[in-house]
């Protein structure tokens, strides 16, 4: 008898398969749809959502995690170990764990603060594969499970410490240990039941021993994997399993299968995701079902069910049509992450205790300054300068039902204890006295109860002239310092002309030693031998390309130092030329990101600003690596500050000075005198530049490059 004649054989005699319809009338829910740029919204491919016990919605997928307030989506990438994110568990503690295709994190939604963990080869101790998906807090104090691509894993969350465990032995294979679903027995607490890429498994935690039930369905001839697990209180497991189009029910006591079909008017069209994926008990007997390309309600003792086909072409809906996970927030509000985007329910489907979030202040807009609050509380205290009388406040209710009904009250203790109420989350004192006052916050839901008061403590500094000591002494002396006051007026005036006239000469000779730092010998004499180079291997056509770029550079560069400011445009054009100039001899990727909101025809910068830090990037970082040599360039701008970054895969400064030190060769002036010619340019329209140079590393702790971060004032 051959294997699969005897499993067959096998799921013969111990499943009895009952088939029920499960199509019904389509539930009629409006969906709000969220795609890139949406609400700050970044990526379109979205896996998981879950919900802190503040209230705020965090996004997982391949653009990282996201987090939404109610009003926009903010990107948390900087401390995270990868960002393709597979899945998000929130702990009893409140904390998040990220889980990513590169290493495992947690984070602390209070602090933002982030600690990652990953697979080393020579510790026992830790995760079996980095990556990993599925968290499950166990019943034990302290004890995490984590399944990953290669093991299931016991994590000691006080220890820090990992148990693995393997199906089948030490043959360890990656194809027997790679898990999507790991959920808890309700009825026994030592078992755990995973959904493995081959079939369904109960594990015994405290012999670790696995034991694998066979499917009732086998298509392909392979094990199919398991996707999705719901158990419910009686015991009955819940089964979703790949490339099927009915959801599975299992009794554990009996060993007995039976099939919830779905039957459409298509049968469910097919689809490359196909299967269930997630259940969500929204009530005793019911819960909703992720049935890729369907997501519906589903009664479990009737068998009964609605679907909404997730088909934008046929059904008219426009919803996406791969959510392979639901999750329903504390709102009662249903979510569908998927590869197009997200979607949230905009009523609720189930009904929820209503407990409204406080408000919490997003930015402060003092004068021309705008400060965005990054912690998730409330700022301590704001500080007004006593010369600015002018402070704007931004705030939100933290995910609101119904973001278009919300309503705010507000009142500034110190200056008037009425409450006044306002439709939108932004505020403007003008003409502040000097003084401490305390800011009151509270929002509502229209029909809704008010939410707890948010109280902040506004400051406006008081300034020393003020006192009246000091207003009578000046009075008095007024008339003996009015001479003294004109000759040293005069003094001021011809010293400030004085030096305005050294700054501008001082100014004109750094934008000329500048220029002369970029174009310098050593960068003609490169350029001079390239060309021959081609020409005695006959490349005609490869220096003429070379030549024509660099007289265009040329001519370019000695055009823009004619002025003290150049368009935005014609400084990254001639980058671009520099940058191909230099490609031709060394084979570098570079990338240009230009933002949506930069005018490049309208922003004025100083000219040559940027080539000195590439030149670095190219000569120093780059030109030591054998190969994948990558530069980027982002040009981006907020509100009135122009950020940009240049950063480059090299092999980091301290090994380019051993070089540079090794090879003899001469210190390059030319990041010096851009930061000269940006201190005068300061100085001579007040202006504030800033440059950052940051060190790259990667998980290693060992140098990836180098970046450059360069915030200067938009200047049109």
């Amino acid at each position: 008898m051959t294997m699969m004649a005897f499993r067959i054989l096998l799921l013969t005699t111990i499943t009895y398969c009952t088939l029920f319809p499960l199509y019904g009338q389509a539930p009629q829910i409006q969906f709000e749809q969220f795609v890139h740029g949406t609400a700050n919204l970044t990526g379109s491919y979205f896996y998981d959502v879950e919900e802190d016990h503040r209230g705020f919605i965090w996004i997982g997928g391949r653009p990282g995690l996201q987090r939404f307030d109610g009003t926009r989506f903010k990107l948390y990438n900087d401390k995270l170990s990868n960002v393709d994110v597979k899945a998000l568990t929130l702990d009893s503690r409140g904390m998040l764990w990220i889980s990513t295709r590169y290493g495992l994190n947690i984070l602390d939604p209070a602090t933002e603060e982030v600690t990652s963990f990953f697979h080393h080869a020579d510790d026992s101790t830790s995760l079996s594969h980095n990556e990993v998906e599925p968290v499950l807090e166990a019943i034990d104090s302290g004890i995490f499970w984590v399944g990953s691509n290669d093991g299931l894993n016991k994590f000691n969350i006080d220890s820090r410490k990992v148990q693995r465990y393997y199906d089948r032995g030490e043959s360890r294979s990656t194809d027997e240990n790679k898990y999507y679903v790991i959920i808890q027995d309700v009825h026994d607490e030592a078992s755990l039941w995973l959904g493995a890429s081959h079939g369904l498994k109960k594990f015994n935690k405290s012999t670790g021993h696995f034991t694998r039930i066979p499917l009732p369905v086998n298509p392909t001839g392979l094990e199919q994997s398991v996707l999705g697990l719901y158990q419910d209180p009686t015991g009955y497991l819940y089964v979703g399993i790949a490339e099927s189009n009915a959801v599975w029910r299992y009794d554990p006591m009996n060993k007995m299968w039976k099939a919830y079909a779905v039957e459409s008017r298509k049968s469910l069209s097919p689809h490359r995701e196909r299967g269930t994926y997630d259940f969500i008990p929204i009530a005793e007997h019911e819960v909703w079902v992720s049935m890729v390309p369907a997501i519906g309600t589903l009664n479990l003792e009737s068998g009964q069910s609605s679907w909404i086909e997730l088909d934008a072409q046929e059904s008219g809906n426009a919803l996406p049509s791969a959510v392979r996970h639901l999750f329903i927030d504390s709102r009662g509000h249903l979510w569908l992450p998927s590869l197009q985007g997200i979607s949230r329910s905009v009523a609720p489907v189930i009904t929820a205790q209503y407990d409204p979030s406080g408000v919490i202040i997003t930015s402060v807009v003092i004068g021309e300054q705008v400060k965005h609050i990054t912690p998730i509380e409330s700022p301590n205290t704001i500080h007004l300068p006593y010369d600015q009388d002018r402070i704007g406040i931004e705030f939100s209710l933290i995910n609101p039902s119904d973001r278009a009904n919300v309503a705010y009250e507000y009142r500034l203790l110190g200056k008037s204890n009425a409450w006044s109420q306002i439709d939108t989350g932004y505020i403007v004192f003008d003409k502040i006295r000097a003084g401490l006052y305390q800011l009151e916050l509270r929002g509502r839901e229209v029909g809704k109860p008010w939410s707890q008061i948010t109280a902040t403590p506004l400051e406006m500094q008081s300034v020393w002239w003020q006192s009246p000591w000091l207003i009578a002494l000046l009075l008095g002396g007024a008339g003996a310092i009015v001479l003294g006051f004109i000759i040293t007026r005069r003094r001021h005036l011809r010293r400030e002309q004085a030096l305005t006239m050294t700054y501008e000469r001082n100014l004109a000779e750094v934008q000329m030693e500048a220029l002369r730092a970029q174009m310098n010998p050593h960068f003609l004499f490169n350029t001079m031998n390239s060309i021959n180079h081609y020409i005695l291997k006959n490349e005609a056509e490869a220096a003429s390309t070379y030549l024509t770029k660099f007289s265009r550079l040329i001519r370019l560069v000695l055009q823009n130092s004619r002025s003290n400011t150049v368009k935005l445009a014609d400084e990254l054009e001639a980058l671009r030329l520099y940058i191909e100039i230099e490609k031709l001899r060394f084979d570098t990727d570079y990338e240009l990101f230009i933002g949506e909101n930069v005018n490049l025809e309208k922003i004025n910068v100083p000219p040559m600003m940027l080539q000195p830090y590439v030149e670095n990037a190219i000569w120093h970082g780059l030109m030591h690596k054998t190969d994948d040599r990558k530069l980027s360039i982002s040009v981006t701008r907020d509100d009135h500050y122009l950020n940009i970054i240049i950063k480059d895969n090299g092999i980091g400064r301290k090994a380019a000075k051993q070089y540079q030190q090794l090879n003899g060769r001469k210190k390059s002036y030319g990041m010096q005198i851009t930061r000269d010619r940006i201190g005068l340019v300061n100085h001579l329209y007040a202006a504030k530049t800033d440059i950052e140079i940051i060190d790259v590393v990667n998980h290693r702790g060992e140098a990836a490059g180098t970046e450059i971060v360069i915030s200067m004032p938009v200047v049109a």
